[in-house]
């Protein structure tokens, strides 16, 4: 026995044509949605598919690759010349210390005027538990001929010194000065 509600929806359905064919177009809406998402799917997993493939490829050439060693050995030699030009402290602060300490006397030495220093916090280097990264901003004003001899004077440092930003105009100019410092006196 069918319910009042079911009656009327299926006498509505039989008389009207319109409702017919909109619900037809419905469901091939919905096919042809579900059609395009099973597209979708099919080739992302093709990618992943061949992604993989890629990467079998890879490790199985790099497996058969003998010159491992040898490159190993290299990596370790760069490394230690690396950490040669580490800058090297007993703590933290020592470290910002020698830092600033050593750009104050360069800074007097090159005669700089109207001078500001400013150290910034450490931040660990990812990957290597003892070595921090030291930032400093430098700001002041100096003459052209000056100012080259003041970035000579940082660039022949025997010590790693990146310089990330540099801003030189009408005799002022703003440095951003980074270095490494390895500490090894701090438990970390």
């Amino acid at each position: 026995m069918m319910t009042p509600l079911l009656v009327q929806i299926r006498s509505e359905w039989q008389r009207s044509s319109l409702l017919r064919w909109s619900a037809l177009a419905v469901a091939l809406i919905v096919f042809f949605y579900l059609w395009l998402l099973g597209g979708d799917l099919n080739r992302d997993l093709e990618a992943k598919v061949a992604d993989l493939k890629g990467q079998q490829t890879t490790l199985v050439a790099l497996q058969n690759e003998v010159f491992w060693p040898d490159r190993a050995q290299l990596a370790r030699s760069f490394r230690v010349q690396l950490e040669s030009r580490l800058w090297q402290a007993e703590t933290k602060g020592l470290a910002q210390a020698n830092l600033q300490s050593w750009l104050e006397r360069l800074l007097r030495r090159m005669q700089v005027t109207r001078m500001k220093l400013q150290i910034e916090t450490l931040q660990r280097v990812d990957g290597l538990d003892d070595v921090w990264q030291v930032d400093a901003l430098v700001e002041g004003s100096l003459g052209p001929a000056r100012m080259i001899d003041l970035l000579k004077e940082i660039e022949s440092h025997p010590l790693l010194i990146v310089i990330p930003s540099f801003d030189y105009e009408r005799r002022k100019f703003t440095l951003q000065l980074s270095t490494y410092v390895q500490v090894t006196g701090e438990k970390l």
